[in-house]
């Protein structure tokens, strides 16, 4: 998501064949083209849509649940903002658009302006929101129910971490609810921005078509990640996959609403001029009612979260996470 620095020459997910920006480092991957078919019924909230069987065996990992039944998000657990990106300009990442009440999270955008904006740095005129871990994960299985904010803005959920070393980032779900062309369009992508061996950014993405307008109700996004393979799910049913070939980096978890970025811009057709149309009494709110991470076995994790945006609500959100057999204790 934090890409201002990011070129042009990016991997587009305009169509439902992935594009990448390297057709020499693409890896093997596969993206639904067809409608769902029958989806998984839910029987229990406390196991993953696509495994309602519990074939993955899981449990509860406490140190990354959270169900936000509190007045205020768990320091332990989470940022209210990035630690390490004030947003994407003009709208900056401001603590007081996190809210945590009712058992939910809520993430706000709105048109203001507050004292701490940095405006020498490009802020002003609009506040976003967004909730990084403080943790950092590898492999696993992440759901969210969730329903996108009816806005031109960027909803979405995502995995990244940036060292001198490495920069690598998974992005479960980046919707522009109320784009013209775009409403229906679930975009996922994998970014590679630098790694020992390679130092220059690319990516591979995909595009499925969802039968009606993402942001007119819930629905549940789930990642699958492990050492070979990264899934996407919708609402129980595998929609997408790419062969892993380079994200095997720890990631924080980040839940963000924002003007879109450049790559934004391109997918859903908009100039950042013609995105910044938000009321001026607009709240685009995410509300995230519980966080729960289940470890697979003894110790796989898994994730639950309920985000509610104005239009990206989130709602019994889950993650799942499966550690490696060296990981688990």
């Amino acid at each position: 998501m934090r890409r201002s620095i990011w070129r042009m020459a990016l991997c587009l997910s305009l169509a439902a064949v992935p594009l990448c920006r390297a057709e020499a480092k693409r890896p093997a991957s596969w993206t639904r083209t067809e409608a769902l078919g029958s989806v998984p019924t839910p029987t229990s909230d406390r196991l993953p849509l696509s495994d309602q069987g519990n074939e993955g065996r899981w449990l509860p990992y406490e140190p990354m649940t959270d169900e936000f039944e509190g007045t205020a998000l768990d320091p332990d657990r989470w940022w209210p903002r990035n630690p390490g990106w004030l947003g994407r300009q003009p709208a900056y990442f401001w603590p007081g658009n996190v809210t945590v009440s009712d058992g939910k999270l809520h993430l706000v955008m709105r048109r203001q302006e507050v004292p701490e904006m940095p405006k020498d740095k490009g802020y002003h005129t609009y506040t976003s929101a967004a909730v990084q871990s403080k943790g950092r994960v590898k492999y696993g299985y992440f759901e969210v129910k969730a329903r996108a904010m009816k806005s031109h803005g960027s909803s979405s959920f995502w995995f990244y971490d940036s060292t001198p070393e490495e920069w690598t980032e998974i992005d479960v779900f980046e919707i522009g609810g109320r784009s013209p062309g775009y409403e229906r369009k679930y975009n996922m992508n994998a970014h590679v921005l630098h790694t020992p061996t390679e130092k220059e950014h690319w990516s591979c993405g995909g595009v499925w078509i969802a039968p009606s307008d993402l942001a007119d109700d819930y629905h549940v996004y789930g990642l699958e990640w492990d050492p070979n393979r990264i899934k996407w799910y919708f609402d129980g049913v595998l929609v997408r996959w790419v062969e892993n070939t380079h994200w095997h980096q720890a990631l924080t978890l980040n839940f963000v609403i924002d003007l879109p970025e450049q790559t934004l811009m391109i997918q859903y057709g908009y100039i950042v001029l013609a995105v910044l149309k938000v009321p001026a009494k607009a709240a685009l709110c995410n509300l995230f009612e519980y966080a729960q991470i289940t470890r697979k076995r003894s110790k796989v994790r898994r994730h639950r979260h309920l985000l509610v945006l104005h239009r990206l609500v989130c709602r019994k959100g889950t993650v799942w996470l499966r550690l490696p057999k060296q990981h688990l204790a």
